[in-house]
């Protein structure tokens, strides 16, 4: 399954490692005990038509793994997400015990590795995995920042020339995220998608 909960941020492809990853360890439940050693770059493209492209595996695998970057693993999350749906809090909340800015800088130099196609040529899926990376970037600069101005600090009390740039960032993702929804899936659940985005959006520019 493809679970969708605060929102369903990620599109469809993010999801795509996850799936095949399920189905060979069910097709072969020996190898469920030695995840590590699956080929999931090669399982991707051959199974996978819209990721016959190797770019788009790599991204893919990449940015599935990007957040191990930031050194804090949590139980069905990832950091990064909880910068974003946690905007409203201090980062004196346990979730973020142990960030720090080296790890959020090593998450950014991960996704600049990153190698898509660019232009107005690019598939569905290539959009799809840009407007991922940049929400990730997102939310690593948003962390950045905020450990800048100290744990104890909403985001409303950061600097407003920082708190500018960073609306204006996520503001092209939201832009974006329509348009990208709608290419897969129904109207449903687009509006509760963009509201996690926009509530950061509307601390930053409040």
């Amino acid at each position: 399954t493809d679970w969708g909960d605060f929102g369903h941020l990620q599109p469809l492809p993010i999801s795509y490692p996850g799936l095949v990853a399920g189905a060979a360890f069910s097709w072969n439940t020996a190898m469920a005990d030695r995840p590590v050693e699956l080929p999931i770059r090669d399982l991707l493209e051959a199974h996978v038509p819209e990721l016959a492209d190797a770019a788009l595996v790599s991204s893919l695998v990449t940015i599935g793994s990007a957040h191990l970057e930031t050194g804090i693993r949590l139980k069905n999350s990832t950091v990064l997400f909880q910068l974003l749906i946690r905007a409203h809090e201090t980062l004196e909340h346990e979730r973020f015990d142990g960030l720090d800015r080296a790890g959020l800088e090593r998450t950014l130099e991960c996704l600049a590795s990153i190698d898509l196609p660019r232009g107005d040529g690019r598939s569905l899926t290539a959009r799809e995995i840009s407007w991922v990376a940049g929400v990730l970037e997102f939310a690593a600069r948003l962390g950045i920042e905020r450990l800048g101005a100290g744990r104890e600090r909403r985001l409303s009390q950061l600097p407003r020339a920082e708190r500018r740039v960073l609306a204006a960032s996520l503001e092209r993702s939201l832009e974006t995220l329509p348009e990208l929804w709608l290419a897969r899936s129904r109207p449903g659940g687009l509006e509760d998608s963009r509201l996690h985005l926009t509530r950061v959006r509307d601390l930053l520019t409040g």
